[in-house]
């Protein structure tokens, strides 16, 4: 019998060849699936919110009543950024 199973696919381990997520058990295949997949969700994650930032921009700056220097973009992403840290944390302390 063996000693540790793949959660996801079933192969069964004499030995431990496996990788955890979550206190489960994966084989090595199923587990670089797994980890590729959440790295895909990850940088889909950042283009989608690099495109919201550069559509802001655009709108915001292109309709010819406003101009803009490079200071005024650093600015508005360095506001931008110090907004999102300030999410994350209170988002870590809801966690706990």
């Amino acid at each position: 019998m063996a000693k540790w199973k793949c959660e996801i696919c079933g192969n069964e381990f004499d030995n431990f060849h496996a990788q955890g997520f979550d206190n489960k058990i994966y084989c090595p295949l199923c587990y670089f699936k797994k980890e590729n997949q959440e790295l895909k969700e990850e940088n889909k994650q950042l283009k989608d919110n690099w495109n919201m930032l550069k559509e802001h921009l655009k709108n915001r700056y292109d309709n010819g009543t406003e101009s803009i220097s490079y200071r005024q973009v650093f600015m508005e992403i360095r506001e931008a950024m110090q907004v999102l840290e300030i999410a994350q944390e209170l988002e870590k302390g809801s966690d706990k």
